[in-house]
């Protein structure tokens, strides 16, 4: 790209026809290279800890926040 050059992407239009995710056994959000859980804070701050059972690493608080 050249200096001075701007690119622009279009919007994805297609819809994905996925199956319905198994929400009995939710996942958590966990980075191998670093060895945290990805944590949403109340306040809406985002970061990480290795404590797997923090009440904000898993997903039923992120619902509770209004993240949809």
């Amino acid at each position: 790209m050249a200096e001075g050059e701007i690119t622009t992407f279009t919007a994805l239009t297609e819809k994905f026809n996925l199956p319905p995710g198994n929400y009995k056994k939710p996942k958590l959000l966990y980075c191998s290279n670093g060895g945290h859980f990805l944590r949403i804070l109340p306040d809406g701050k985002v970061d990480g800890t290795r404590d797997r059972s923090d009440q904000h690493t898993f997903p039923q608080g992120i619902m509770q926040m209004g993240l949809r």
